[in-house]
């Protein structure tokens, strides 16, 4: 009988230090480019932490059942998706910040671009965009097509590496869209190729078209993690998605201006 009672305590323990030191990792990572919602993942973490418990509990002999643990850690997470905004359309200030940093050149009108330096600029803008398309391929993917009841079944198909929630978790550990910043590297490596103001202005408007990409995607991500646990609905997931595929049309037809 005394083991039947330490395996699920057991079992419970290596669940709350898996998820609370992946969601603490992922909240102190976050901080450097959503402050709040960083926190707040911080302290949804630490609301699933075994050790945190401990501590209170030690110092000031407080704890709280499990059902309010997991209430609590999902509710900070539903939050952190509510504040989670960092280069959102509807607040161009925002979008415009994560461009500016590129130093996209200002060239007389009158320059001429030579057809190679064009060609390349494209290039690199094109396999930019290709990179995020196979992210998005990628995600949709992993989300799979399994919803589950609640939070708490969504914790425990963690467990198995061969679930739709346990393939997202390892999505968003690898290919996190609101930690890549790659298209500002990118930017960095067509800006001495630049010779025109005409060339300038479409590459500006494809670097504020790859800011907005990347906000919508993180968007869906967070969205897409309350649809596995069947707090967002299929409506609002099937919109974010909407709202990512022509943010890719609109860039792709922003490189074929460039190359015109």
């Amino acid at each position: 009988m005394q083991n039947s009672n330490i395996k699920p305590n057991k079992v419970n323990t290596i669940l709350g230090w898996t998820i609370g030191l992946f969601f603490l990792l992922f909240g102190i990572l976050l901080l450097f480019s959503a402050f709040l919602s960083g926190v707040i993942i911080i302290l949804a973490a630490l609301s699933v932490f075994p050790l945190f418990w401990r501590m209170m509990y030690k110092k000031w002999n407080f704890t709280l059942a499990k059902k309010y643990k997991i209430i609590l850690f999902v509710g900070l997470l539903l939050f952190s998706t509510q504040t989670f905004h960092p280069n959102n359309n509807r607040n161009s200030q925002q979008v415009q910040s994560t461009v500016v940093p590129t130093g996209i050149p200002t060239v007389a009108s009158n320059d001429t671009m030579a057809p190679e330096d064009k060609m390349k600029i494209v290039s690199l803008l094109q396999q930019n965009l290709n990179h995020f398309k196979q992210i998005w391929q990628d995600g949709n993917t992993a989300l799979g097509t399994t919803q589950y009841p609640n939070a708490e079944a969504g914790l425990e198909a963690l467990n198995d590496p061969s679930t739709d929630a346990s393939k997202f978790s390892e999505f968003k550990q690898k290919e996190n869209p609101a930690l890549d910043n790659s298209y500002v590297d990118t930017i960095k490596q067509v800006n001495p190729l630049i010779t025109t103001s005409n060339t300038t202005d479409k590459v500006s408007t494809w670097s504020d078209g790859q800011s907005k990409l990347t906000a919508d995607m993180s968007q869906w991500v967070n969205d897409a993690t309350g649809w596995q646990i069947s707090s967002v609905s299929t409506t609002t997931l099937n919109a974010d998605a909407n709202v990512v595929n022509h943010d890719f049309v609109i860039l792709q037809n922003d490189i074929q201006a460039i190359n015109n």
